[in-house]
């Protein structure tokens, strides 16, 4: 087990202790700061966590071997460099940062402190979307065409689709739908001033599943812990975070710009 502390015990906060203690991930969390202790003391109590107010008391508690961020992405980048000069462990929840260069700069300093920092993208760990990578990789949609993601006004609290010229998927959180090119309703059901009362939920069938159920916060614990016993490729450090971050940089100047953009390489 190694000893944690948590840094921010809202709504989220909480959440992530409470994932931690239910799916057995390999970890004790041992210290939470808080600004307001006195709406989580009970739950700290349960959770046999200390409380603080200052991120100080974290920093130079030796016993401490990692950090959980959950607290405002605009503290991210002070927080990540503090805590990197004491030598500890980051897993950070998103987004880390606001810009490329806070980015950049809690990267680097993770790497002089020669610490590792994992970004909690818990969603990608979701056995959805685990089977959405899958058939990308094996070449299911063809040509990729489009993708996107909506929240809430769908299926599911979140649904990610892509469509190709092989076929389409939409995910949600615990399922993937897939439609191939042959089954997709042609243009020619198109009519402006017609409905033609065509059921588009037809043809849709659900994608095999990705194995075993394994819940994504457990998994992304393991992750992390596992890359600092034994060195394992992390599925979401912080590379990963400023690859997203980027990718979000560029659709704003796409956007300002009407034109295409080169998306930074960020290896």
């Amino acid at each position: 087990m190694i000893n944690t502390a948590i840094v921010g015990l809202g709504w989220w906060g909480k959440t992530l202790v409470k994932a931690a203690a239910d799916f057995g991930a390999p970890l004790r969390f041992v210290r939470g700061v808080t600004l307001e202790p006195d709406a989580v003391r009970d739950f700290a109590g349960e959770h046999k966590i200390a409380l603080s107010t200052s991120i100080d008391d974290v920093l130079g508690d030796k016993s401490i071997q990692a950090v959980v961020l959950a607290t405002p992405h605009t503290k991210h980048r002070a927080q990540v460099e503090a805590i990197a000069a004491t030598g500890k462990h980051i897993y950070c929840e998103k987004p880390f940062a606001l810009s490329k260069a806070d980015a950049r700069a809690a990267l680097d300093a993770c790497e002089r402190a020669g610490i590792v920092i994992a970004v909690g993208h818990h969603f990608r760990l979701m056995p959805s979307m685990r089977v959405l990578a899958e058939l990308k990789e094996a070449g299911a949609f063809g040509t990729i065409m489009s993708s996107w993601a909506t929240r809430v006004r769908r299926d599911d609290l979140m649904s990610f689709a892509i469509d190709g010229t092989g076929g389409s998927a939409v995910a949600g959180l615990h399922r993937c739908r897939v439609q191939s090119a042959a089954a997709t309703p042609t243009v020619k059901h198109f009519n402006p001033t017609v409905d033609l009362g065509i059921d588009y939920r037809e043809g849709w069938s659900d994608a095999p599943d990705a194995g075993p159920y394994a819940n994504p916060y457990r998994v992304g614990w393991e992750d992390f812990l596992r890359h600092l016993v034994t060195g394992a490729l992390l599925r979401s450090d912080l590379a990963a975070g400023v690859r997203d971050l980027l990718f979000a940089e560029a659709c704003q100047r796409s956007a300002a710009s009407g034109a295409w953009v080169d998306l930074e390489n960020t290896a």
